[in-house]
């Protein structure tokens, strides 16, 4: 059985009750500001693959980043948002 890597994100996200593995904070590292959250739970879908793949296969594709292997559409959907309407720094969540 093979999952989409989304549909895994948004279980790792709604397990973290306490939000403590998966933040807000703004980062900037080689002169790039990103979301912390979105590194770490690229990071965890990564070692889930490694898992999975052991087990079962999956049909996403991770790709090189500056910080580690991302699934494209994960990346996207947590894109670093610099500035809000009200002008703090924030990131995007998840539909």
């Amino acid at each position: 059985m093979t999952y989409k890597a989304l549909d895994i994100a948004k279980w790792f996200l709604l397990n973290d009750v306490d939000k403590t593995l998966f933040n807000k904070e703004l980062t900037s590292k080689n002169g790039i500001t990103f979301c912390e959250e979105n590194v770490r739970l690229n990071k965890f879908l990564f070692f889930v693959q490694n898992i999975h793949i052991a087990k079962y296969g999956i049909n996403e594709r991770f790709y090189e980043y500056d910080d580690g292997a991302v699934v494209e559409e994960v990346r996207t959907n947590y894109a670093v948002l610099l500035f809000n309407k009200k002008n703090k720094k924030s990131c995007n969540k998840m539909t």
